[in-house]
């Protein structure tokens, strides 16, 4: 079967940061609204995961239906206005290999991994150990180090890693190509 005339999905990833969400949604919509004025459109989805991950999914009755939507000014303006405020990964799949790869920060290189745990961890220790080092007593090491340890840990996962997390995902996810990495 010719590739351009079987039929054909495009799945793009978006990922914005927390206070453009609502942002995304609104363009979203505008952007489903075009595709489904296209000829051979068949339907749209949209997938949002936690963490500000959103999978938009536009089906048509064949590849060339799909890339000629694509080609319209009006939709290359629309993509163009969604990656100002968001890094976005595109993938063409046909129903010859139905699988799309959806980004994930565990797909990110270890190196933005670290930065972004140390750069939350560090303001932590210093005022966690400037506290005990402040008590009028002296506590034993071994209890000094379970003390400043505990109050690591529960600070980094309920309140600052979620937040450091969430804030820097579309740097961490995003690839050399400003794309939303998929596979380290």
């Amino acid at each position: 079967m010719n590739p351009d005339a079987c039929p054909a999905c495009l799945v793009v990833t978006r990922i914005v940061g927390p206070s453009r969400e609502d942002e995304l949604r609104g363009w979203a919509t505008r952007v489903s609204e075009d595709a489904g004025e296209a000829e051979g459109f068949v339907a749209a989805i949209r997938f949002e995961q936690t963490g500000g991950l959103f999978h938009h999914v536009f089906r048509f009755r064949s590849a060339a239906e799909l890339r000629a939507w694509e080609k319209t000014p009006r939709t290359r303006a629309l993509m163009e206005e969604g990656d100002r405020f968001s890094t976005a990964r595109r993938q063409e799949i046909d129903d010859r290999d139905p699988v799309a790869q959806l980004p994930a920060e565990s797909d990110s290189p270890k190196w933005k991994r670290f930065l972004m745990t140390y750069a939350a961890v560090l303001p932590i220790a210093l005022l966690v150990n400037a506290g005990l080092s402040a008590l009028p007593w002296s506590l034993p090491p071994l209890l000094q180090s379970a003390l400043s340890s505990l109050f690591l840990v529960a600070a980094m996962t309920w309140v600052v890693l979620p937040v450091v997390s969430r804030r820097l995902k579309p740097w961490v996810v995003r690839d050399e190509r400003v794309q939303a990495r998929v596979g380290n």
